[in-house]
């Protein structure tokens, strides 16, 4: 598994995961240039009716801000993995990926 190692390693050398804890979020909510555009998604989508597009925005808003949390970043200690965090985590993920399938391939008679 030598691509996934090559992987690992290129997401290691690009720290999107220090990225993602540095962001200034009450900075990018008062920039005009990712503020506009968020509320025209919104608006637009709110307006199609286009609810499937709305709850998948919502719900990778949702993970960005959990990969920032000390939740997330008291997960690993050392080399080793706290495992009275995998469950909580584990059960979020399979629900999120639940309604993900839900909403994309379920049927709307």
């Amino acid at each position: 598994m030598e691509w996934l190692d090559n992987l690992g390693a290129w997401i290691e050398s690009t720290a999107i995961h220090k990225q993602i804890q540095t962001v200034d979020v009450p900075g990018l909510l008062g920039n005009p240039w990712f503020l506009l555009p968020a509320i025209a998604f919104v608006v637009y989508s709110l307006w199609r009716k286009n609810w499937v597009s709305l709850i998948v925005a919502a719900i990778f808003g949702g993970l960005w801000y959990i990969s920032g949390t000390p939740y997330m970043s008291g997960f690993v200690t050392g080399m080793e993995l706290d495992q009275s965090k995998i469950l909580p985590l584990f059960l979020g993920g399979a629900g999120v990926v639940f309604v993900l399938l839900v909403i994309l391939f379920g049927r709307s008679d």
